[in-house]
C-alpha cells in the first residue's frame, strides 16, 4: 500500500538510530570515568544506607540545618 515511501521512512528512522547511538557513545566517553557518588553507592550499599538513615534522623531533629546544608550543597552542584 504505500510501498517506497514506507521503505523510505524506516531507512531514515534506522540513520537516525544510529546517529544518536554514536553521539551517545561520544557523550558516555567524554564524560569522566573517575570516583562518582554512583560508584560509590553501588560498591558501598550498606554505607549509603547508613549516611541516608543518619541524614533522615538529622532532618528531623533539625530541620532549619538540613534545609541550610541542602542549600549550600545546590549552590556548590550548580557551580560545579
Amino acid at each position: 500500500m504505500c510501498g517506497a515511501v514506507c521503505a523510505g521512512h524506516g531507512a531514515a528512522r534506522a540513520q537516525r538510530e544510529r546517529e544518536a547511538e554514536i553521539a551517545q557513545q561520544a557523550i558516555a566517553e567524554a564524560l569522566p570515568q573517575g570516583f562518582g557518588l554512583g560508584d560509590f553507592a553501588r560498591d558501598r550499599p550498606l554505607v549509603s544506607l547508613a549516611v541516608t538513615a543518619l541524614g533522615g534522623i538529622i532532618a528531623a531533629r533539625h530541620p532549619t540545618l538540613m534545609r541550610d546544608v541542602l542549600s549550600v550543597a545546590a549552590r556548590f552542584s550548580r557551580n560545579s
